[in-house]
């Protein structure tokens, strides 16, 4: 087994090693970026069958991290897929050769406290001030029903206390938001965020429920259909989405990036939105595979194909046959795995798509129970409230996400007898 612990740069610069930090290139394949770090194809071959169908889960524009001697040899690549597990490649000195694995990625989170005077708005300053746009845009959001930007004045306060995914000295993921307050006029105005990342004004969230009673009402309802229908019809679900899965027979985490849908082979595949064919052929351990670009920065994929219908290039209406369910690729039996990406980033398709299999937006007529209202405490409101205005009366230095640099380094320490 390999095992990774995390270095100072001081250390790294001791052994000539020089930190890149680079993005996977629209278009390019596992194969592509062998050649260009001049590492043997073989590799590709001793990758373990049940991973290479990982190999397609690598998104254009994903941050890869690498690490290089001071004459350019590659020494270890990290390319995250997903947000939990990466590919990992490094070179093995005592044998001369790179190896291959999956591996969970390493981060780290730290808090940090935020006291600023606003100059020009919340937004702008956090940008300008603490260099971290994702906050900023949260900040925003979290205010906007509750705040009016355009009457706030120089010299009006900000606080926050946020907590931050780090890797490799830079924010890994969204920050998380736990208190924050703006000061105006002389009245300070909190939002409290619960685990949901939802926000309120208040320590505490009114909550539904379903009264003990029988009583029930009739009411008209509306049912909203979903941008995103369903990929076929009459489905079972043979495997979830998961980030980092601990898989049975390999006895080792692996991602499983999308929804196994278990069917006949030849059933029907339907496109779960409308938009372009961008892809359509052959993908490594996927087999044949359609993919299509939607509005809004959404991509979904339909793998294992048993013979495809649309073409590259073409554009599609949602609920449109596009092929048909096959077991192509690396597969048991005849199903479809189904990917829905947002800008690139794997996301969990069973909280998009419409199951009423693509039914349009209508009115009907529905028994519902009687429902109340209860306060139920936001998780560390009170607590969070209480060190902000402590905070506040001594304001900390603010931490600059622009002036850190790479400072930690991956290496592996690989125990004699362990295989790639």
């Amino acid at each position: 087994m390999k095992w990774l612990f995390i270095c100072s740069l001081f250390f790294s610069s001791l052994f000539g090693a020089i930190s890149v930090e680079t993005k996977w290139t629209e278009g390019d394949t596992f194969s592509d970026y062998l050649q260009k770090h001049q590492i043997p194809q073989w590799l590709i071959q001793n990758i373990d069958d049940e991973d290479k169908q990982f190999l397609s889960e690598i998104q254009s524009g994903v941050k890869v991290f690498e690490l290089y001697t001071k004459e350019g040899t590659l020494i270890q690549s990290l390319i995250p897929i997903g947000r939990e597990m990466q590919i990992q490649i490094f070179k093995d000195e005592q044998n001369d050769e790179y190896l291959f694995d999956i591996i969970p990625i390493i981060y780290g989170i730290r808090e940090h406290d935020v006291v600023m005077p606003i100059t020009v708005s919340p937004h702008s300053d956090i940008i300008n001030n603490i260099h971290h746009a994702p906050l900023a845009t949260k900040i925003s959001h979290l205010f906007k029903k509750s705040i009016n930007f355009r009457k706030l004045h120089k010299g009006d306060t900000l606080a926050l206390i946020y907590k931050q995914r780090e890797r490799l000295g830079k924010p890994f993921l969204d920050p998380e938001v736990l208190v924050a307050m703006i000061e105006t006029a002389g009245k300070k105005k909190f939002i409290f965020v619960d685990e949901e990342g939802v926000g309120y004004t208040k320590t505490h969230k009114d909550v539904s429920y379903v009264t003990k009673g029988k009583k029930k009402v009739k009411q008209e309802v509306k049912v909203k259909s979903s941008s995103f229908g369903m990929p076929l019809r009459h489905v079972r679900i043979s495997s979830r989405f998961s980030y980092k899965r601990w898989h049975p027979i390999l006895k080792r985490y692996r991602p499983h990036l999308g929804v196994d849908f278990a069917a006949k082979r030849g059933t029907p595949l339907l496109a779960v939105g409308s938009g372009k064919v961008i892809y359509s052929g052959w993908m490594g351990g996927y087999g044949r595979v359609v993919k299509i670009k939607h509005s809004n920065g959404y991509i979904s994929l339909y793998a294992h194909q048993s013979r495809i219908r649309a073409k590259k290039g073409t554009h599609v209406k949602k609920g449109q046959i596009i092929g048909y369910v096959g077991s192509s690729g690396r597969s048991t039996g005849p199903h479809l795995h189904f990917g829905l990406y947002k800008r690139n980033r794997a996301i969990n398709p069973l909280k998009m798509i419409n199951k009423r299999y693509n039914k349009r937006t209508k009115i009907i007529t529905k028994v519902v129970d009687i429902i109340k209202k209860k306060k139920v405490p936001i998780k560390g409101a009170l607590e969070n409230k209480k060190r902000l205005l402590e905070i506040v009366k001594n304001p900390p230095e603010l931490f600059n996400w622009q002036g850190t640099k790479e400072n930690f380094m991956y290496f592996n320490d690989i125990q004699k007898g362990s295989k790639g």
